[in-house]
């Protein structure tokens, strides 16, 4: 009898499983025909023309907030909290099913919708915007025009129902229109075309997007405060190194004990022969959004400009930090090379100096190997270091000992500039450019 009454339940069971399974998949595909007639229906209709803003208090004559955003509405998309934001910024745009338009396709399986590229009012506004400053202007208008045609443009976002998220699709996009409406140049907006295809930015998160886009448009622009070369080759390797990786991490900030700060750092991700190059750098010192680098901030213009280059050269310059001249060598390269992308020019000997008894100072720590090789008196490491020391204080390299470029009292080259890196060893290549 027990088991009888099992053998009942179980089949009213099944039967209920099936009978839901049928009625999910009539409705599903009520759906998609409901779907597939709105989009006939639609494309039987003229199409507008898009309007375009006349200039840029046109195109923000309607930013007032959106009565029907929710709490974190804002600042989804990267707009600080409290600015002005279009009516409906939010909101998505058409929506379509993964083989052709739709209206409103609802997916059954992952309760979410895919959003047409450029479709949603924030794109527009960014879209309108960038237009009228590109006006008359067929060069930048052309890097645009390609830019759009990029899989990043190209490709539609799914958003999730009940969600203000965009869709990660949507943000890249966001994050890369922001920074050519504030970088409107042919080569800002080629290498955020170039920038949008690299797998490690379509994996950041959109805050981490924002400070990427505003990092590789701040170096590739030819506007900016000491705009120079090495900035150039420095984001020209970012982007075309198909190993090379650029991260962005909590580091450690400005200790208010010891003033120390990690503004960034290179290392290697994988094991063994798969490893591959990855910088990280401090997220914690460039404010996300959609604004520029503000040269005013240290701290941002020292990561975006010098860090970046920095930790570039030691890629460009792969060493070990052995006790060794070449390994000193390898830092005070790597500095020389982030302090001219920094500042648009050279070191002078005193500033070379100052960072030479930095790399010294110290038999432990990161830099302890330098330190020892130095104090290891009768080798060649050690007289190779101690001979680039006096040639920054201007005393004679054949003769200076180690108490004397010990002695900062002895310094004597005050309208000097910084000894050149050289070459430490034969496969050395002493980028001092990070060129390719």
């Amino acid at each position: 009898m027990l088991n009888s009454a099992i053998d009942a339940a179980q089949r009213a069971q099944a039967a209920a499983a099936q009978a839901a399974a049928r009625a999910a998949e009539a409705a599903a595909k009520a759906a998609a025909q409901a779907a597939a007639k709105a989009a006939e229906a639609a494309q039987k209709q003229p199409a507008a023309p898009a309007a375009q803003p006349a200039n840029d208090t046109a195109a923000r004559a309607d930013a007032a907030p959106s009565a029907d955003m929710g709490p974190r509405a804002d600042m989804a998309m990267g707009i600080p909290k409290g600015a002005p934001v279009a009516a409906g910024a939010m909101k998505a745009g058409t929506v379509h099913a993964a083989f052709g338009p739709q209206t409103n396709f609802i997916n059954p399986l992952t309760l979410g919708r895919f959003v047409d590229p450029m479709s949603t009012d924030r794109e527009k506004q960014l879209d309108g915007e960038i237009r009228a400053s590109l006006a008359n202007k067929p060069a930048e208008t052309a890097a645009y025009d390609r830019l759009l045609e990029s899989d990043t443009f190209k490709k539609p976002g799914f958003q999730p129902y009940l969600s203000d998220d965009p869709g990660k699709a949507t943000q890249a996009r966001v994050a890369l229109l922001e920074q050519v409406r504030n970088y409107p140049e042919a080569g800002v907006i080629d290498n955020l075309n170039r920038l949008g295809g690299r797998d490690w930015f379509k994996d950041q998160g959109f805050e981490d997007q924002q400070r990427s886009a505003k990092v590789i448009g701040f170096n590739s622009s030819a506007t900016t405060p000491n705009a120079n070369q090495t900035r150039r080759n420095t984001v020209d390797m970012v982007l075309s190194d198909k190993d090379l990786q650029l991260k962005w991490g909590d580091l450690k900030t400005p200790d208010k004990n010891d003033g120390s700060v990690t503004y960034g750092q290179a290392g290697d991700r994988g094991v063994l022969w798969w490893k591959h190059p990855e910088i990280t750098l401090n997220r914690n010192l460039i404010d996300a959004g959609e604004g520029k680098i503000d040269p005013a901030d240290t701290d941002a213009l020292h990561v975006a400009a010098n860090t970046l280059a920095h930790e570039v050269n030691h890629v460009r310059t792969p060493g070990g930090n052995e006790k060794s001249y070449g390994y000193f060598m390898d830092e005070y390269r790597a500095w020389y090379v982030g302090h001219q992308a920094e500042n648009g020019k050279p070191p002078t000997a005193s500033e070379a100096y100052e960072r030479m008894q930095y790399l010294t100072s110290s038999t432990s720590g990161s830099y302890g190997n330098i330190g020892k090789a130095l104090e290891d008196e009768g080798e060649p490491d050690a007289a190779n270091i101690r001979a680039m020391m006096a040639e920054a204080m201007g005393l004679d390299p054949r003769t200076a000992t180690l108490a004397d470029v010990r002695d900062a009292g002895k310094f004597n080259n005050w309208n000097g500039a910084a000894p050149v890196p050289r070459s430490a060893k034969d496969d050395d290549p002493n980028n001092l450019d990070n060129h390719g």
